[in-house]
């Protein structure tokens, strides 16, 4: 079976590429997008990108790592401006820039498997591990799971599993997406995106497509273990990987350990966030019982966060108390740690919970603010008015 990819060349030819099976390494997602699948990229639920460089040549150097703005990577127009915004950024000193725009963050798919921040903060293992990636949460800006109003990222390296699945579309066959462009959210992505990695994905990538013309089957239907032992003899990861199945879902006891640590520092928080209709009761009941005034607020916060208003009265009276702390304001490089402060965290997670009794509360900390202060404030206010949904928030 052949399937053909459409090109247009820089001189306008036309044409197209037959093939049994395509390796989408655009990383922009650009196949399985032209064909229909899911992807997401900039939605109105939250406007968040990474930041943007635009590496500069000197003589003599070899390495070039930038952060200049922002980028809408869909957009031809945005690119083609950046670069010249980006020349007029440059230090004095540059021979010449990258004739590609560096972009950290792109159209991503939505596929057979979608990896989130608490399968990343979990060390979740899989049945289909197929590159071992390796960095940290270096998001050149700001984060928008939930989890991380909450829980630090922190600046420490770690191993991530990458399964199969987060190359595969959903139901599309034929197509194999690497890089940027994987079923991952934007917030996964920093710790999956190193160039080693991308490398090893684009490696397993092609080898997967070359088994499946080979079996005469479908990509999604290729024998995955032997896949595996060729990718650990290749030492792209450890073979006792191949004999690991999926830790998830959690098990009740995970539950309540996590119940029981969350006091101390959000111990736990990665196991909560990973299974809402698990943690919800759990929550409640530990707020309803806990005698510990700390305690409870750190019960009443994960329960806002998760959209409940049980704990309303005693997160709404902390956030009441609270004076504007240290925020957060874009910086670019080495962009690590929590994007908010804990008054950000507060009043997002009354926002999260729909919280109407909040909205003096809210008032009141927004006649603070004043043109000098943090970014991070202004930004909880706005998604903490946005949650609550009262128009005079406005």
């Amino acid at each position: 079976l052949f399937r053909s990819v459409v090109v247009v060349m820089p001189d306008g030819t036309r044409g197209a590429v037959r093939c049994a099976n395509v390796v989408d390494s655009t990383g922009n997602a650009e196949i399985p997008a032209l064909a229909g699948t899911d992807t997401e990229y900039l939605t109105d639920t939250e406007l968040s990108v990474q930041g943007v460089g635009m590496a500069r040549n000197t003589l003599g150097t070899g390495y070039a790592n930038s952060d200049l703005s922002f980028v809408d990577d869909t957009d031809a127009a945005d690119l083609f401006y950046f670069a010249l915004r980006s020349r007029a950024s440059l230090p004095a000193d540059t021979w010449d820039q990258a004739q590609v725009v560096n972009s950290r963050e792109r159209r991503r798919m939505v596929g057979a498997f979608y990896m989130t921040p608490p399968d990343v903060m979990n060390e979740r293992t899989y049945p289909d591990t197929v590159v071992r990636t390796y960095s940290n949460f270096d998001s050149h800006g700001q984060t928008a799971h939930d989890a991380f109003f909450i829980e630090d990222p922190g600046h420490k390296p770690m191993y991530v599993n990458l399964p199969y699945r987060c190359f595969l579309p959903k139901t599309l066959d034929g197509v194999l997406v690497t890089g940027l462009g994987l079923s991952a959210h934007r917030d996964a992505m920093p710790i999956l995106r190193m160039e080693p990695d991308v490398q090893n994905q684009g490696y397993a990538a092609g080898v997967a497509s070359a088994m499946a013309v080979e079996a005469g089957v479908p990509v999604r239907a290729i024998r995955v273990k032997a896949l595996q032992h060729h990718l650990a003899e290749k030492g792209i990861i450890p073979f006792e990987t191949i004999e690991t199945g999926d830790s998830f879902p959690p098990k009740d006891a995970d539950f309540d350990r996590a119940i029981s640590t969350l006091p101390n520092d959000y111990d736990g928080l990665a196991v909560l966030m990973s299974d809402p209709a698990r943690a919800i009761p759990r929550l409640k009941k530990a707020w309803r019982t806990s005698e510990n005034p700390e305690a409870k607020l750190v019960y009443a916060h994960g329960l806002g966060m998760r959209g409940d208003r049980t704990g309303e009265e005693t997160l709404l009276a902390k956030f009441k108390s609270s004076s504007w702390d240290r925020g957060w304001n874009y910086r670019g490089m080495s962009q690590f740690m929590r994007s908010v402060s804990w008054t950000d965290s507060y009043a997002i997670a009354l926002g999260r919970a729909h919280s109407l009794a909040a909205r003096e509360a809210l008032d009141a900390k927004a006649a603070e603010l004043t043109a000098d202060m943090h970014y991070s404030h202004f930004r909880a206010l706005a998604l903490a008015y946005e949650g609550v949904g009262d128009p005079a928030g406005v």
